[in-house]
């Protein structure tokens, strides 16, 4: 008493077969494009990270030169609020790193076929 379906097929449908002959045709170029997008990830990660960097130094540098006074609340305001975005920076660094080791990792396959073709 198996559950029987009425509809048909959904991998049966002409739209379907037309996408995967497609991709076929396309399969190196599709694989590198799912590749870059992936390493995206990775790039972004790394450019948040030098960007807090930055922000943590040149905040660092304006308190140093009293250019953000912390007694004062503009000058707290200021030096506080740039903290906290680079802490807002850095969870997004590690969500993209997160993710795009998930990624890696899940398309691990893909990477190393894609190695054997020479093209990476």
């Amino acid at each position: 008493m198996g559950i029987q379906l009425n509809e048909k097929d959904p991998l049966a449908d002409p739209l379907i077969d037309e996408i995967m002959s497609s991709f076929r045709q396309n399969a190196k170029e599709v694989v590198k494009d799912t590749l870059e997008g992936i390493g995206m990830f990775r790039f972004a990660a790394t450019l948040i990270a030098y960007i807090a960097l930055l922000l943590i130094v040149y905040t660092s540098v304006f308190v140093i030169i009293g250019y953000y006074p912390l007694n004062k609340p503009v000058g707290a305001l200021g030096a506080y609020g740039t903290f906290a975005g680079v802490a807002v920076m850095l969870a997004i660094y590690v969500h993209y790193r997160r993710k795009y080791s998930m990624l890696k990792k899940k398309y691990a396959a893909l990477f190393a076929l894609y190695e054997k073709l020479g093209v990476a």
